[in-house]
């Protein structure tokens, strides 16, 4: 049965600043990693000075294999500086394929899996970034299957 619930949109998204934590992990530490960095940002950005200007962000840097190099980030109104865990970072502009996946981010790999043939499929070529708008936030008491998260690849044509 296809995950995909809803045709992927090709669009145009801004560049967006963020204060990012990033990280290679195993993917059994991925969601330690994400507590621990969704922990760490607010107080980062508000001793820096800056305000968190949107929903958090989850980033995939290149393919993984057994490790993913990822980061975790919010939009910021300003460019943060450097510290031992936290730096800026530019998302890409420009032309890219979203969609909102609905559920248990427990499918997203197989959610992407499908996105990534659709966009074949159309004659695109994916980025080398791609990330999650975390559109709606868990919560001890949240269903996992009414999560929203807006997933965002940056595209270009196929030569």
């Amino acid at each position: 049965m296809p995950l995909l619930t809803q045709e992927p949109q090709i669009t145009s998204v801004d560049a967006e600043q963020l204060a990012l934590i990033r990280a290679t992990v195993t993917f059994d530490a991925l969601r330690s990693f994400y507590d621990d960095a969704f922990g760490k940002l607010p107080a980062a950005i508000a001793s820096s000075g800056l305000a968190i200007t949107g929903p958090p962000r989850g980033l995939t840097f290149g393919l993984p294999t057994d490790t993913i190099d990822v980061g975790v980030g919010f939009p910021v109104d300003g460019v943060i500086e450097v510290t031992d865990d936290v730096a800026p970072f530019q998302t890409p502009g420009g032309r890219a394929v979203t969609y909102d996946h609905r559920g248990n981010y427990d499918y997203l790999s197989d959610v992407y899996a499908e996105l990534f043939a659709w966009i074949a499929d159309h004659s695109l070529i994916r980025g080398d970034v791609v990330w999650e708008i975390y559109l709606t936030q868990p919560t001890p008491d949240a269903d996992p299957e009414d999560m929203i998260t807006q997933i965002v690849v940056p595209v270009s044509d196929a030569v």
